[in-house]
Parts: structure tokens; sequence; C-alpha cells
């Protein structure tokens, strides 16, 4: 669940390059109320793949750490040794928060499957 260490290219958190855009503002919202509020989210390169081989998205987990925000999975993956925040890469990619990434969603084709 833990296995990335860096953003994959198409990681709609990252700032530039490949980033999927075009999410309904909505769907945005929700998607950074849910990983604020505990949840998590599967990496893009992982949604065809078993439940059970999915990993957590880097992106995703870069900006709640750089929220000082991790999910309650970060935190107890980090306990048990599955996790280590200093391990991943790729700080500079990703947005710095939600606010400054649900504001650019609207740049881009609409995009309503992530």
């Amino acid at each position: 669940m833990f296995n990335r260490k860096r953003p994959c290219k198409t990681c709609p958190f990252r700032t530039g390059g490949q980033a999927v855009r075009g999410l309904h503002p909505a769907r945005a919202e929700k998607i950074a109320d849910t990983l604020l509020s505990g949840g998590s989210f599967t990496c893009h390169d992982d949604l065809d793949a078993p439940e059970s081989k999915r990993n957590h998205c880097v992106g995703a987990m870069l900006i709640l750490e750089k929220l000082e925000q991790p999910n309650q999975m970060m935190r107890i993956a980090e306990r048990m040794g599955f996790y280590d925040r200093d391990q991943i890469t790729g700080h500079d990619e990703v947005f710095d928060d939600f606010d400054e990434w649900m504001a650019v969603q609207e740049e881009g084709d609409r995009c309503d499957d992530v």
C-alpha cells in the first residue's frame, strides 16, 4: 500500500507535466475533504490492480505531509514500519495545499473518473 516513493506522472496533485486536470469542482472538493478527514486516495497507476496491490497516492500523501495532517493509514503504516515520510520524494512537484489544487481543476478537459 505504501510501495511508491514518488508521484506518478499523471498524478492529479502534481503542479505540472501530465497531471490529470478538469475534475468537476464538486468532485475535487469531495476528494480534498475525504483526504483531510482521514480518508485515502489510490494511485492512478494502480486502479486496474487487485485491491490488495493498490498503493496510496504519493501526491496526496505529500500534500498531507506538507499540511502536517497525515491520514490514519499513513500514521498506522508509519508506526508499523511500512511507511517512512523521509523516503517519499517529489515535494516540489505537488501543490502545497488542496485549495491550490482545487483552483486549477477547471484547466484541461473535463475528467470525472478520478
